[in-house]
């Protein structure tokens, strides 16, 4: 299960990156064609990686994933809060908090969804 893997299974067509988007950077689509400098775009880091203990032995893991979404329209961001939250919970992700801010530099709204991924530690 990957946040790609949610976006993907959903209708969101925006484009995702671990960790960030470089705006400077030149990215390369499926067929190696470069894309154009992006208005919008989804990015997802690892907060913090957590062992859980039963009986003790590690039983499963819990990962905190922070999933940020970049776009300069207020309706965009609207929209994409219900859709990312859906498109995250159906494949399993447990939404741990929302927030969203408008950054006066970048002029562009960024919301970030806070989700935990609990996974089952194999023996």
């Amino acid at each position: 299960m990957t946040v790609e893997h949610a976006v993907a299974n959903s209708d969101i067509k925006v484009n995702v990156f671990p960790d960030f988007y470089d705006s400077n950077k030149v990215y390369l689509d499926a067929n190696s064609q470069p894309l154009p400098k992006l208005t919008e775009w989804i990015a997802y880091n690892l907060v913090v990686e957590t062992p859980s203990y039963a009986d003790d032995w590690d039983a499963y893991t819990e990962r905190e994933i922070d999933v940020h979404y970049f776009t300069r329209s207020l309706t965009d961001v609207r929209s994409m809060t219900v859709k990312l939250r859906n498109a995250l919970r159906t494949e399993g992700y447990i939404i741990q908090q929302t927030q969203r801010s408008y950054e006066s530099d970048s002029k562009y709204y960024h919301l970030i969804i806070s989700i935990i991924e609990q996974i089952e530690t194999e023996v």
